[in-house]
């Protein structure tokens, strides 16, 4: 009898361990980061205790009045070899951890990308050519450019493209979204050379790799994730006629210092007239002019705080419109393909488009 409550009690147990199971693993689905032991730890600890409990609760029966006795010494016999074993290493976790942060190149290579509460999170992950912008160690050197774990030359980002090009057919290359994994110190003057590089070759579509700002803080710089900051039209010297631009909105970054149409202004100030600037003639061209002392930091900064003002101005008119939000929109485009016309509809009557200007000093 002994025997047959013990094994019913360990399928009861293993009967409750795996609804538990289940039900956590259905919120992982709909989480983007779930720490089940740091959030929930108290489960762990119940889960030990109640397969304890229920096992000596069928040995109570042969031990009596003594089971008290037993389940006591036992319990302290358990949690001491429990303890003692846990403090003898038999795998060396640390340095399994650096043979597998070796392999990340935000770790490798100590890239940190800037914060961004403006993010898109992609569709199609095949679709995705990841490139990184790393520091260089040596002194006044250009940065360097890395590409499933090799150093790519300047010169040979060409060649990169087309051999990550060749990967697809035809009717997939211009969905290919190369996003930039870019360091927040790297000079501005070194990336317009690296991305000038990328539209030589026909790309279209270049986005910016973020940590988001609205997410778990304690998620490390860097661990992968899917979402990319849009780079939106791409726009230079040589297509710039291609847009019918009757205002162009002069802006400078320099000594720690924002310029609109050589008007010194601060950044919520610049975000507020550039929105009116947007509104009174939409069609428009943000002209960011870059020197050799920008970096990538203020350069993004500047990318958001325009994108957001943007964003708002979509906004106003989706409600107005709509009587919606754009976010609420965008959502419902997913899964409702007869929505499209209206997001299109929003984003041409508020357009984003920015030009990179490099100065020859």
């Amino acid at each position: 009898m002994t025997i047959n409550d013990h094994r019913l009690t360990t399928w009861f147990f293993i009967h409750w361990f795996a609804e538990i199971g289940l039900m956590f693993g259905l919120v992982a689905v709909d989480t983007h980061h779930l720490d089940i032991y740091r959030d929930y730890r108290f489960l762990f600890y119940l889960t030990a205790i109640i397969l304890f409990m229920q096992v000596w609760n069928s040995f109570r029966f042969v031990f009596k009045n003594r089971s008290i006795k037993w389940i006591l010494l036992s319990f302290a016999c358990v949690v001491i070899l429990s303890f003692g074993i846990s403090k003898i290493n038999i795998i060396n976790f640390k340095y399994i951890d650096h043979i597998v942060l070796q392999q990340n190149e935000h770790y490798k290579y100590n890239i940190h990308v800037p914060k961004s509460n403006i993010y898109h999170k992609y569709e199609h992950l095949n679709l995705v050519h990841d490139v990184y912008i790393a520091k260089n160690s040596s002194v006044n050197s250009e940065p360097l450019i890395i590409e499933n774990e090799r150093i790519i030359e300047l010169s040979h980002i060409a060649h990169m493209i087309y051999n990550f090009q060749g990967r697809f057919i035809e009717q997939e290359i211009p969905y290919i979204n190369h996003r930039l994994h870019v360091d927040n110190d790297i000079k501005m003057y070194h990336l317009s050379n690296i991305k000038n590089e990328f539209i030589k070759v026909g790309v279209k579509k270049i986005s910016y790799a973020i940590i988001p700002s609205d997410k778990n803080p304690n998620i490390p710089f860097y661990q992968k994730n899917r979402l990319f900051f849009n780079r939106h039209h791409i726009i230079n010297d040589l297509n710039k006629d291609d847009y019918e631009q009757e205002n162009l909105i002069d802006l400078k970054y320099t000594n720690n210092q924002l310029y609109l149409n050589n008007t010194k202004i601060g950044f919520q100030k610049f975000k507020e007239k550039s929105k009116q600037l947007v509104k009174d003639s939409p069609n428009y061209i943000l002209v960011v002019n870059i020197d050799k002392e920008m970096n990538f930091s203020n350069y993004f900064k500047i990318l958001l705080t325009f994108t957001e003002g943007i964003l708002e101005l979509r906004n106003e008119y989706t409600l107005k419109k709509y009587s919606k939000e754009y976010k609420v929109l965008e959502k419902e485009v997913k899964f409702d393909r007869n929505l499209s016309s209206q997001m299109l509809e929003i984003n041409e009557k508020h357009p984003i488009y920015i030009m990179d200007k490099v100065a020859n000093n």
